[in-house]
């Protein structure tokens, strides 16, 4: 058996050997070979149960080569058995079975029989399966991509079908279920290899969503192609397959569900793509892109939320698929509602329909979802009604075109500069295109609402439009046709100039009917329209007449200008030339035709005469303009003001040299330049130089020059006003204040006003002359300008200086200086009296005044002190000593001291708050000199007690040291005895050495009365000299400590003294303290060799010199070592013998000073190893210093640092402060590399360094290291190097900063946008020039505050700053120009406005034209600097402006002029009035805006004027409701003549009285109701206006309801209000049956309506009525209704008390709301509130 399965086959296991066999029993045989038949059957049977669904019951794939390979298998398999049991061994055992009688024998077989079937099935299945391998092998295999395996189905399904119909085991369909499904598994394998889960993903993350949708429809297609091929060859079959779909499909359907639902995905993605491109518009635009935007982010967060599934979305198997899918379409479709919120929002906020159909264009893709789709649909039958409306208007507006067209009206359509015809043509057109883009688009966009019946009534309506505007064109041109002959043979006979009304001047007489042809037919070819022949001849020679009448328009131009613009003084210079001119061109209006051959001749003659002429006069205009600009070269300030302050010499020997050097000279040029211009103007003209005419000429030019000069003084006075007026921040002038060296005062230099006087002979300085001299002599120069000018009128002599100083305004210019100048002199004697608090410094002497505190001090403090004589005299004797000496011995208190140094130092922190400079007015005054003295003068009085008290403390500590120096030596010597006079000698001179130390110890204790000792008074004096920054050293103070100390040494060493005269004392303790001196003499010598040997103030750092130095602490470490142990032998003696220690701490404290001192060495031989390292470092290579800086900042900070405790004592030493000094060398030299290193840094900052180093630097050397850089000794000029960076950091920013100024104004130009209907281009989007201007401005005023750094652009800057400063302006003006033009322009073209304001309509043109000439220049170059820096350009626009406004102040004032006499007129916009007035002459055109002065009307119905001339109809007999069409005639005819706003005056009170009039004939026939069948009130209503049938049925109802309440409250009958009831109830009921016709207009459905309205709301009120039981009509519930009252021939209106008459304005077929409870309360109010109740 195991054999069986490795070969794989079913292999019979046989029983023992036939000779094991023989020698059983036959029992034992037939059990053993019953055990064995068992055995074969098990296997067998499961070999014949196999079947090829098995792998698909298992949940397995396989594919069709599996169920080939499964029935080749098995009919080997079987083969094999046959095999085993037909063999001879099997055979004899089922012989000996049979002879055992075993049942086993027949059951097995039978089992062969099966096997045998079954084998030839599987032989025959697999003969046929074999036949159809090769395509199942295609199928399966890589040989075909997916794509193509359609290819495949035929032939497959063919052989399935070929198998069918012959095999006779094959054709069950089991097997064809079976073979299906595994081809079906085949194709869903191949299909995820073509496209799986993850690349789909991978796809739509990319942005392939089109391939991805693309893979996932051949997927879906090839699937779907087999199945069709199935059912094919299904249906072709004889016998059939009777097999359900669901049965072979189940997985491949499952699969093809799961691409539809992937497909959809896709398609999803791809249509909500787009709305990352949509922008919507309309006012709500924004908002709802945003929303849109919104959705789309909210989508692709549900697509990243959907793309998470961890699963194949592929595999069918997985049913969580279907759950996240699910989650995907709801989310979807809640986006896809918000969508369509977004869209009926957009929809309805957009007013046209181009709009809407674009809207929907964007929406394409989208729109085919259900969700959107069907709000479609609603959107489509809006779009039709929208353009059936539309369709209406081109209707109505072609209908009254045309009407205005063939009236010739003004209000034509015909657009602006086109001609009559062509203007018709083109009008149409526009039409035609209006109405056709909307229907092109409605046909296109949805196929479905073409069968609905709005779009057939469009597209009628369409149809018709389009059929009557074409014949309409048709007429217009066949009507042109006809009258081409009649205008153009007669007006070429014309003469071809004429006079103007005027009588002098002339006008070319080309016929405007001529013009009129040639622009037809020049418009008529532009739109591909055939013309007559006549009018192509005549157009033909176009450009002739063109040329011929622009040559006679510049000859009579020429001429009219000469004629016009020559004032009397010059007209006479040219009489002969002007008489021969108009002579010439005189036959042009009676000689010459256009038609004349020899007009060509007479053009070029009386060309050639009229330039001759203007030449001259222009040559005369052209001398005088000469003389203009000469003269305006000097009409400006003559100096200009600096960038700084200067000093008045400065400033004046500035100006001086320029004028003298420079001003001068071309002024005397001017002059004569002017005097040579009039005498060859006259060479020009040839005149008699002696003639009055020419004289008179001379005198004209001379009064020129003298404004010109008279304007070019005051220029510079006003400049000198501006700048010394006391509103200015910016100072001219720069003065010191200083401390007068003679006068020991504060004083300005210059002075404001030359107070001293020169001595005879004495020279004043110029340098001295004060500012008031100056700027009066400024004043002298500028009027000296008058004296360099000749004068040119008869005089030939003399200057204008007279005229100048004559002169009015001069003179008050140079009164307002004066005043200014005194205005200056008055601050700045109020700001020197801040200094007044200093004045003790130079007012007082300073030894006296120390003196004198001195004095007073000490006699105040000291009090008397009783003494006997002989304590006196002790004392006296002792302050006599040399302690005493040198040094007061009544000093004042130190507090006193304390107090008046404390007073000095306030006062000098009071003085370094003196600021450098200060800016009154016009003036600097510079007070840092002054600054400067006073300080130096307030540090000798702080020195001069400061010093007192240090010399007073540094002499007693002197004389203290010296008095115990003396007394330590005088004890020393004691004699052996007193034998000798020598010995005696000796012993009283130490005791006198012994009793003073002890009396001055003793007084030392006691001194000042205070109980201080010397030594606490010593302290204190140091502790008041520190608090004020007073230098004590530290050895100072050690000494006032040790002197302590030694006083009490000095008494102790008395004691032992006395104790060595007493003979007791032993030889031996002599000795030993012989002994002890003698060695505390060798420590002190020891000591100081200590100090003036080891390396204390050693400044050299060499490695030799730091190699000696730790020699010597080596050495002198091994020497105190020494001194300690011979220390410690002395003080045991002393010990030893009861003697007082010696004290060795010396020792040990110049020990530890020995170790602070290698310490201190130890720093110094590491950072001069760190700057061994970095001085060979090459300066290319230096990158960056700051890894060095911060090496220095620790070892100073840290190491080095004042709190390090060992640095306390070493930072005295010199070699310490000579490390300090070298470090800071370093760090500064650092700093000042890394800041050299910037790139800011350029050669010229290189050459500047050079010049204040006075060195060469050659950085370019590669050899160049920091060495050498230390080397230059840049440590002293830090402030220098610093300054340079700073400058060149600064000077780098501005370049940048100017480097883009100019080049972003280098290429901005204005946006310009055509004015509709004009040809002028305006400015448009200014908004980032002006911020950029703006920016600019600050900047450039920023750099120039800089004035440091900005030197070197000084030049660019203010040329930046000029031009940013006057394009500001410019265009500052320009835009105010520009909107009153846009306002006024329209305005001022019209003639019913032009006539009423001539003035204004004047001046207007006349800035209109030269504002599109500049428009036109900018439109040419629209640069914005090219723009706005044309000189002149500014004065041009404000004078434009000024101008500009003038006229609209008239057309204000003319409007207003209006208003009162038609009040409504405030109910209109300046706008509609003007538009109003503009037509005042064309009633026809003023109802455009009726409805805005009466609300309920639209328009008046005119009468067709009987006069044929009458081109505009007067009189009117109707007016149109403004909201649902009804029309009510006027009781008698309306006539709208006269001025507009008196006959719209006379309107108001003609609708009053038509209202009034059929109120009244309405209300009689009301009351006769139901009277008859012809008199109901449904007619009575249909025939009345809809306000009236509304106002009738209120005043019956109140008349009906108030005669309910009388009865009741009379005759008491309580069904009276009951039966009113009733017949409103019916009367509703009627109007409701009425309103239920389908044939009702809309007019009287809206009548009816308003009616039930109001009849519903009577119906409440007496229902209310009833129940409250109302008898009376002075009840509260009655009087608070709203009741209409007819009281012949009027309407009285009345509730709660309140009444007033109606009002009767119309207000037309208006909808009416429901009528509460609540709007008869607001009725009261307003009734209270307003005269005119609105129904």
């Amino acid at each position: 058996m195991v054999i069986g399965e490795v070969a794989g086959r079913t292999q019979l296991p046989l029983p023992f050997q036939d000779e094991t066999l023989q020698v059983m029993n036959n029992k034992e045989r037939a059990h053993v070979l019953e055990t064995a038949i068992i055995t074969w059957q098990k296997q067998i049977k499961a070999v014949l149960t196999q079947d090829p669904e098995s792998l698909l019951k298992q949940g397995q794939d396989p594919n069709p080569l599996k169920e080939i390979e499964f029935w080749q298998n098995r009919s080997r398999n079987l083969e094999h058995i046959l095999r085993q049991i037909n063999s001879d061994r099997i055979l004899k055992y089922l012989k000996d079975l049979e002879r055992s009688k075993s049942a086993y024998s027949k059951n097995f077989n039978e089992l062969k029989k099966e096997v045998m079937k079954a084998y030839k099935e599987a032989d025959s299945n697999y003969t046929y399966l074999l036949t159809i391998a090769g395509l199942f092998e295609d199928l399966v295999g890589d040989s075909i991509e997916f794509p193509k395996l359609p290819e495949l189905f035929q032939p497959i399904m063919h052989m399935i079908h070929l198998i069918w119909d012959h095999s006779s085991h094959y054709n069950t369909t089991p097997r064809l279920v079976v073979l299906i499904r595994e081809i079906c598994n085949a194709i869903i394998s191949k299909a995820k290899k073509f496209i799986d889960g993850g690349m789909l993903f991978a796809m739509v993350t990319s942005g392939d969503n089109e391939e991805a949708l693309t893979k996932l429809t051949i997927t879906y297609e090839v699937c779907t192609k087999f199945k069709s091929a199935y059912y094919e060859y299904k249906s072709k079959v004889k016998t059939p397959w009777n097999v359900t779909a669901n049965a072979v499909f189940y997985k491949l359907d499952s699969f093809m569900d799961r691409c539809q639902d992937l497909m959809q995905f896709v398609s999803t993605i791809i249509q909500f793509t787009k709305l990352s491109r949509i922008e919507l518009g309309g006012t709500k635009g924004n908002n709802l892109s945003l929303s849109l935007n919104q959705v789309y982010e909210e989508f692709k967060e549900v697509v990243e939320e959907f793309k998470k599934v961890s699963f194949d979305i592929l595999d069918t198997s997985i049913k969580e698929f279907d759950e996240e899918f699910l989650k995907f379409r709801t989310r979807v479709k809640e986006l896809e509602r918000r969508i369509g919120a977004i869209l009926n929002q957009s929809f309805e906020d957009l007013d046209t329909i181009i709009a809407k159909l674009k809207l929907l264009e964007s929406f394409e893709g989208l729109l085919s979802r259900q969700i959107l789709h069907d709000e479609l649909e609603k959107k489509y039958i809006v779009l039709l009604d929208m353009f059936k409306t539309d369709l209406i208007k081109v209707q109505a507006l072609f209908l009254n075109g045309k009407k205005l067209i063939e009236e010739s009206d003004p209000q034509s359509p015909i657009p602006v500069g086109m001609p009559p015809v062509a203007g018709t043509l083109n009008w149409v057109r526009g039409l035609e295109e209006r109405i056709r883009e909307p229907m092109e688009k409605l046909s296109d966009s949805n196929k479905s609402i073409q069968e609905r019946e709005e779009y057939k009534d469009v597209n009628k309506l369409y149809i018709s439009i389009m059929k009557m505007l074409k014949e309409f064109e048709a007429s217009k041109i066949t009507e042109w046709e006809g009258t081409v002959d009649a205008s153009s043979e007669a007006k070429l006979l014309l003469p071809v100039l004429k006079k103007n009304p005027d009588g002098v001047t002339m006008m070319v007489n080309f016929d405007q009917a001529l013009v009129d042809l040639l622009r037809e037919v020049k418009y008529l070819l532009l739109l591909d329209k055939d013309v007559p022949e006549k009018a192509k001849e005549v157009f033909a020679k176009a450009d002739t007449y063109r040329q011929q009448t622009c040559q006679l328009e510049y000859i009579v131009d020429i001429n009219n200008e000469i004629l016009t613009t020559l004032n009397p003084v010059q007209a006479p210079l040219f009489n002969e030339r002007i008489e021969r001119m108009e002579e010439q061109l005189n036959e042009g209006t009676d000689k010459y035709q256009w038609v004349s051959e020899k007009l060509t001749e007479f053009i070029t003659v009386s060309k050639h005469e009229v330039t001759e002429v203007n030449k001259l006069v222009l040559q005369m205009k052209n001398a005088e303009l000469k003389i203009k600009q000469s003269m305006m070269k000097w009409n400006k300030p003559m100096m200009e003001k600096k960038n700084k302050p200067q000093s008045p010499y400065e400033l004046y020997e500035g100006f001086s040299a320029n004028f003298d050097s420079d001003l001068c000279v071309r002024m005397k040029e001017s002059a004569k330049d002017i005097s040579a211009t009039v005498s060859g103007l006259g060479d020009i003209l040839k005149v008699q130089k002696t003639s009055a005419e020419w004289q008179e000429y001379e005198s004209y030019v001379n009064c020129m020059v003298i404004m010109d000069i008279v304007e070019a003084v005051k220029k510079s006075l006003e400049f000198l006003k501006l700048v010394t007026s006391y509103q200015k921040a910016d100072p001219i002038f720069e003065i010191n204040l200083l401390l007068d060296e003679e006068d020991k005062c504060p004083a300005f230099s210059p002075p404001l006003i030359n107070t001293k006087v020169p001595k005879g002979g004495e020279k004043v300085d110029p340098r001295d002359k004060s500012v008031r001299d100056v700027i009066f002599s400024l004043i002298a120069t500028f009027m000296q300008l008058a004296a360099y000018f000749i004068r040119l009128d008869g005089k030939k002599t003399g200057d204008f200086l007279k005229e100048i100083t004559d002169d009015f305004e001069v003179s008050e210019l140079v009164t307002c200086i004066s005043n200014n100048i005194f205005s200056l002199e008055s601050a700045v004697a109020k700001y020197s009296t801040k200094f007044d608090e200093f004045q003790f410094l130079w007012a007082e002497d300073l030894e006296a005044t120390f003196q004198n505190f001195l004095d007073t001090s000490t006699e105040k403090v000291e009090e008397p002190v009783e003494e006997d004589d002989e304590e006196a005299e002790e004392r006296q004797k002792i302050l006599n000593r040399t302690i005493f000496k040198g040094v007061a011995t009544t000093l004042p208190p130190l507090h006193l001291f304390d107090a008046e140094i404390a007073r000095l130092t306030a006062v000098e922190g009071r003085i370094a708050e003196i600021s450098d400079y200060i800016d009154i007015n016009w003036i600097r005054i510079k007070s840092d000199k002054l600054r400067q003295s006073l300080n130096e003068e307030i540090r000798r009085w702080i020195d001069k007690y400061s010093s007192y008290l240090r010399n007073d403390l540094m002499q007693k500590l002197a004389n203290l040291q010296e008095f115990t120096k003396a007394v330590e030596e005088g004890i020393k010597d004691i004699p052996e005895g007193t034998d000798t006079p020598e010995q005696k000698a000796q012993l009283d001179k130490v005791m006198n050495l012994l009793r003073d130390m002890k009396e001055v110890y003793e007084m030392s204790r006691k001194e000042n009365q205070n109980k201080q000792t010397m030594i606490d008074l010593l302290r204190e004096t140091v502790q008041v000299l520190k608090k004020h920054g007073i230098t004590i050293d530290e050895q100072v103070i050690d000494q006032i400590e040790n002197a302590k100390s030694s006083l009490k040494d000095i008494n102790t060493k008395s004691s032992e003294a006395r104790e060595l005269i007493n003979p007791l004392q032993t030889k031996e303790t002599e000795n030993i303290k012989a002994e002890s001196k003698i060695f505390l003499k060798s420590v002190e010598d020891f000591l100081g060799e200590f100090k003036a040997n080891l390396p204390y103030d050693t400044t050299e750092a060499s490695p030799e010199t730091i190699n000696q130095s730790y020699a010597l602490i080596e050495l002198y470490f091994d020497r105190i070592g020494t001194f300690e142990e011979e220390a410690k032998v002395l003080k045991a003696k002393e010990a030893l013998f009861g003697l007082q220690r010696t004290d060795f701490k010396k020792l040990k404290e110049y020990k530890n000073e020995l170790k602070l001192l290698k310490y201190m060495w130890d720093m110094i031989a590491y950072v001069e190893g760190l700057f061994e390292d970095w001085r060979v470092m090459p300066w290319k290579e230096i990158r960056s210093t700051e890894d060095m800086i911060q090496e220095l900042r620790t070892i100073r900070e840290k190491v080095m640092a004042p709190t390090h405790p060992k640095n306390k004592q070493i930072k005295k030493w010199g070699a310490f402060r000579a490390l300090e000094e070298r470090i800071k060398q370093m760090y500064i030299v650092l700093q000042q590399v890394d800041k050299l290193h910037s790139d800011c840094i350029k050669q010229r900052h290189w050459n500047q360094l050079m010049k204040i180093i006075k060195q060469e630097i050659n950085i370019g050397n590669p050899n160049f290291c920091l060495n050498d850089l230390i080397q230059l000794k840049l440590f002293d000029f830090q402030d220098d190097v610093n300054e340079l960076h700073a400058l060149a950091a600064k000077e780098a920013q501005m370049e940048k900063q100017l480097i883009q100024i100019e080049a972003f104004w280098d290429n901005t130009e204005f946006n310009l946008e055509i004015k509709k209907g004009t040809e002028i281009a305006l400015l448009t989007k200014l908004d980032d020039i002006i911020t950029r201007i703006e920016d600019d401005a600050q900047k450039l005023s920023n750099m120039l505050s800089q004035r440091k750094y900005v030197k070197y652009f000084e030049e660019r800057v203010l040329k930046l700053q000029e031009n940013n400063k006057q394009m500001n302006s410019v265009i500052e003006w320009w835009i105010k120009v520009q909107r009153k033009w846009e306002g006024l322009e329209p305005i001022f073209t019209k003639d019913d406005i032009r006539g009423p304001l001539p003035d204004a309509t004047k001046k207007f043109e006349g800035n209109s034209e030269l504002f599109k000439k500049t428009m036109k220049e900018t439109q040419e170059n629209p640069k914005v600097t090219q723009a706005c820096l044309v000189q002149g350009r500014e004065e041009m626009f404000e004078e434009m402006y000024n101008e500009m406004e003038d006229c609209n102040k008239s057309l204000k004032e003319y409007i207003e002029s209006k208003r009162k006499i038609f009040p409504r007129f405030y109910f209109l916009s300046p706008e509609q009035i003007t538009d109003i007035l503009a037509h005042a002459t064309d009633p026809t055109s003023v109802t455009i805006h009726i409805s805005s002065c009466f609300e309920g009307i639209k328009t008046l119905r005119f009468i067709k004027p009987d006069d044929p001339e009458a081109t505009v109809p007067k009189a009117c007999d109707a007016m149109e409701s403004r909201h649902d069409p009804e029309l009510i005639q006027f009781h008698e005819l309306f006539d709208c003549t006269g001025a507009v706003e008196v006959w719209l005056k006379r309107l108001e009170e003609h609708m009053q009285k038509t209202i009034k009039h059929i109120l009244k004939i309405a209300k009689a026939n009301a009351d006769t109701w139901e009277s008859s069948p012809e008199h109901t009130r449904e007619k009575w209503i249909e025939e009345s206006p809809s306000q009236i049938a509304l106002l009738g049925s209120q005043i019956i109802w109140t008349e009906e309801v108030r005669n309910a309440i009388r009865n009741y409250s009379e005759s008491g009958s309580e069904s009276a209000l009951k039966e009113c009831l009733e017949v409103v109830k019916t009367r509703i009921g009627k109007l409701i049956e009425r309103v239920r016709e389908l044939t009702l207009t809309r007019n009287f459905r809206s009548k009816i309506m308003i009616v039930i309205t109001n009849d519903v709301h009577g119906r409440d009120i007496i229902e209310r009525l009833i129940i409250s039981r109302i008898s009376d009509e002075s009840s509260f519930a009655w009087q608070s209704q709203l009741k209409f009252d007819w009281k012949d021939p009027d309407c009285q209106i009345s509730i709660a008390g309140w009444n007033t008459g109606y009002g009767y304005e119309y207000v037309g077929n208006i909808i009416r709301l429901v009528i509460t409870p609540l709007t008869d309360r607001c009725y009261i109010c307003l009734l209270y509130t307003s005269p005119s109740p609105r129904d």
